[in-house]
């Protein structure tokens, strides 16, 4: 699609987000930065991706627990 961006600013934006590397290098890059846990930025909430996971985790687990316990016990 037509961002109405310049080629130089693709480019420049290419490289600002590693897109100008080999894909095997992207994906390790990723994978190892996730195994140290940097999950990235999120360009639609402007927020670190981990801080994003640690302020829902509370409501995730409330929701998870219940269900995996009642789970368990429907299956004994």
């Amino acid at each position: 699609p037509d961002l109405g961006l310049s080629p130089a600013q693709i480019a420049e934006m290419r490289l600002a987000y590693g897109a100008d590397s080999p894909l095997w290098r992207q994906y390790l890059h990723t994978l190892l930065a996730m195994l140290h846990g940097d999950f990235g930025y999120s360009l639609q909430a402007g927020l670190a991706v981990s801080s994003l996971i640690a302020s829902n985790l509370p409501d995730t687990l409330s929701l998870a627990l219940p269900a995996f316990l009642l789970a368990v016990a429907l299956a004994f």
